[in-house]
């Protein structure tokens, strides 16, 4: 799987861009190769995320922009799973970005927000920062992509090792099956009945998730 996070000019897709981007890949539970780059948004960067990031228009005037990025994006993401804490807000940036260099991706994510908030109820809440501070999973710098990377495999380990003989894992990899895949048999007809509810932001076509 691929560790991800991005930084970016604020919270609006669409508006907003993305001014940073880390990733790491890890195999057999090890990080194994990363990839980590400031990225132009051709836009300037509110004081406000300077002080929250640490990355200014200075750093920008080397920087490439998003286009002359994606191919190396997409090839180092490649089909792997794709890890990330509110992972959603990454993809809602980093997704409409690969639009818009003609790229179309399909990607299977999983939330390390979501998992935190079973593994951990305790804590007032379940923002990385917060986790990062009850886990000790970093004393250095947040709010850097490549550093947040590291925080959010690090705590995915932490959630790993506190159910070590737990359905949890198996149903991290269950729910990483596309969910284009799934299939009931006629008799089944789980839904039956119901009223469903589509919600929220989707990483994956509206079509997929009716079916």
């Amino acid at each position: 799987y691929v560790v991800l996070d991005v930084e970016t000019t604020g919270l609006k897709p669409g508006t907003d861009k993305i001014i940073e981007i880390g990733m790491v890949k890890v195999s057999d539970g090890k990080p194994c190769d990363e990839f980590s780059s400031f990225v132009n948004p051709e836009m300037s960067i509110p004081t406000r995320i300077t002080k929250i990031t640490g990355i200014t228009n200075e750093d920008m005037a080397t920087a490439p922009v998003f286009s002359s990025l994606a191919s190396q994006i997409v090839s180092f993401l490649g089909d792997s799973l794709i890890l990330g804490h509110n992972v959603g807000f990454d993809l809602s940036f980093l997704v409409p970005a690969l639009e818009s260099c003609g790229i179309c991706p399909s990607f299977t994510c999983l939330d390390t927000c979501a998992l935190a908030k079973k593994a951990f109820p305790e804590l007032p809440n379940h923002k990385l920062d917060t986790l990062i501070g009850a886990l000790s999973l970093s004393d250095g710098q947040t709010h850097r992509a490549l550093d947040d990377v590291y925080c959010t495999l690090g705590l995915f380990n932490k959630i790993c090792e506190k159910y070590p003989d737990s359905p949890l894992l198996n149903a991290v990899y269950s729910c990483c099956t596309p969910i284009e895949s799934f299939s009931f048999s006629p008799v089944e007809q789980p839904l039956a009945g119901k009223q469903l509810f589509l919600t929220g932001t989707f990483t994956f076509p509206y079509s997929a998730a009716k079916k």
